[in-house]
C-alpha cells in the first residue's frame, strides 16, 4: 500500500505488516510515481517475492518524483541511490 510522503506499507500476512520509508529526497512532481511503483514490481516480481522488491520500487519512485514531469529511473541511479541512501525496514 503507498502512504505518499510516508512510503510504503508491505502486508506480508494477516498480522504482519512493514514500514518501508519514503526514498524521495526532493520532491518535484509526482507524476508516474504509483506507476513506476507498478512498473517496477511487474518487471521480476515472483508470486512470492522478498521485501526487497518492494525498497527497489520505492527506490524508483522516489528518483521519479525529484524530477519535473514524467520521468524514469534509470538502472545506474537505482544503483546509486542504493548505494547513498541506505533504507531501514520496521514492522508495525
Amino acid at each position: 500500500t503507498t502512504l505518499g510522503s510516508d512510503g510504503m506499507a508491505l502486508f506480508s500476512g494477516p498480522s504482519e505488516v512493514w514500514h518501508v520509508p519514503t526514498m524521495a529526497q526532493d520532491v518535484f512532481d509526482v507524476t508516474g510515481a504509483g506507476d513506476t511503483v507498478i512498473a517496477t514490481l511487474g518487471s521480476g516480481l515472483p508470486p512470492d517475492a522478498p521485501s526487497g522488491f518492494f525498497v527497489l520500487a520505492n527506490y524508483a519512485a522516489g528518483l521519479v518524483v525529484a524530477q519535473v514531469g514524467a520521468a524514469v529511473a534509470s538502472p545506474d541511479a537505482l544503483r546509486e541511490a542504493i548505494r547513498e541512501l541506505p533504507v531501514t525496514i520496521t514492522k508495525w
